[in-house]
């Protein structure tokens, strides 16, 4: 049997799940995915991609319509130049946006799980702990995104991180001495149930919230697929005859598994 600690953290991970399933990658709607393989940097100077892995060129410049890969100078086509101008000025419009996502799931996720922390009756110490966890995660945002750099990990494994040791300051909130009293009160089952309840209500608050996030991510899905149709019509060939790719951009299928959107009265959509 499973102990009331170990009931809870698994408790709170799902109600995770539950309450922000587009930011933990459970989508009931299409979304989109953008991989590369470069560290990209948005200045006065231009758009700049410097590898991050096994590719070539190992750092391209794109500014004003002019192209410099490894550091030469590339000629291009006037319609090249056109795309590449357009390139810029979209990513450079599309960072901000996407660390606005980014800043509204943290707050999504965090107000979550601090929900929990306090309707279990938390001590402060860990009402801290908790809110510092998500100060570091948009600190990382605001030193990234928010300083006109992404790479493909941004907002990755560090993040989950975070929210997995903010789920664990949570489960903390049941002492040893008090899960054996639970255990032995019968404690545990009604705190099964008080989670349950909470996850339901949880679902309900976030509801718009969570699709106001996945409404601001469609849009960006959009400006990203335009992009990417500007780097595949790029007329620009490397030496050995390869196209000029940058960053790969697919569209993810909805999740059949994952649960159906809640409207603001904390119904169930129907599917999309």
């Amino acid at each position: 049997m499973a102990s009331p600690r170990a009931v809870l953290a698994a408790s709170v991970i799902a109600l995770w799940l539950a309450v922000a399933p587009a930011s933990a990658g459970t989508r009931a709607s299409p979304g989109c995915n953008v991989e590369t393989s470069y560290t990209v940097q948005v200045d006065a100077e231009g758009l700049r991609f410097d590898a991050a892995g096994d590719v070539s060129p190992r750092r391209v410049e794109i500014h004003d319509g002019g192209l410099r890969l490894d550091g030469t100078a590339r000629p291009v086509s006037a319609a090249d130049a056109v795309r590449l101008r357009e390139i810029e000025s979209g990513t450079r419009a599309l960072l901000p946006e996407i660390a606005a996502v980014a800043r509204e799931a943290i707050h999504l996720g965090f107000d979550a799980l601090g929900g929990v922390h306090a309707a279990l009756g938390g001590d402060r110490r860990r009402a801290r702990d908790i809110e510092a966890l998500r100060q570091r995660a948009l600190l990382r945002v605001d030193q990234t995104l928010g300083r006109g750099t992404w790479h493909h990990d941004s907002l990755g494994a560090a993040f989950e991180a975070e929210l997995a040791a903010a789920a664990s300051e949570v489960a903390a909130t049941v002492t040893p001495a008090r899960a054996v009293w639970m255990a032995f009160s019968g404690g545990a089952g009604r705190m099964e149930r008080r989670m349950e309840a909470m996850e339901a209500d949880l679902e309900r608050q976030a509801a718009v919230r969570e699709q106001a996030i996945e409404a601001h991510a469609g849009a960006l899905c959009a400006r990203l697929e335009r992009l990417h149709g500007l780097q595949e019509s790029l007329e620009l060939r490397l030496d050995d005859g390869r196209p000029l790719r940058l960053f790969e951009y697919d569209v993810d299928a909805p999740d059949p598994d994952a649960p159906a959107a809640l409207d603001a009265n904390g119904e169930r959509a129907p599917p999309r």
